[in-house]
């Protein structure tokens, strides 16, 4: 789907805006504190990540969404939207980063 030029584009509140991510990240941060340090940094499965890589994610996905879907601009970090595009777990033991 495209993206809207700029002239074509709602107004945004940005206020609003920062307030709900702010809010959805104070959510996503409570429940990652129901998790104990060694296990929030083990790595129990070799083929997932650690449970502190997916917290990073929720926030950087969010963020790029924001950034390009709702505002129409170019991401923060190409390599890093390659990372998260890709799929979060390993394919494959031989592709895992331990």
């Amino acid at each position: 789907m495209p993206i809207p030029a700029a002239a074509a584009r709602p107004s945004l509140d940005r206020a609003a805006l920062l307030d709900r991510f702010r809010r959805v990240r104070a959510r996503s941060r409570q429940l990652f504190d129901l998790i104990t340090p060694d296990a929030y940094y083990s790595r129990p499965i070799a083929l997932r990540n650690p449970i502190v890589f997916y917290e990073g994610h929720l926030a950087s996905f969010s963020v790029n969404t924001l950034i390009k879907k709702a505002l129409g601009e170019p991401g923060i970090d190409p390599d890093l939207e390659v990372l998260f595009a890709r799929g979060i777990d390993p394919e494959s033991e031989a592709t895992a980063h331990y």
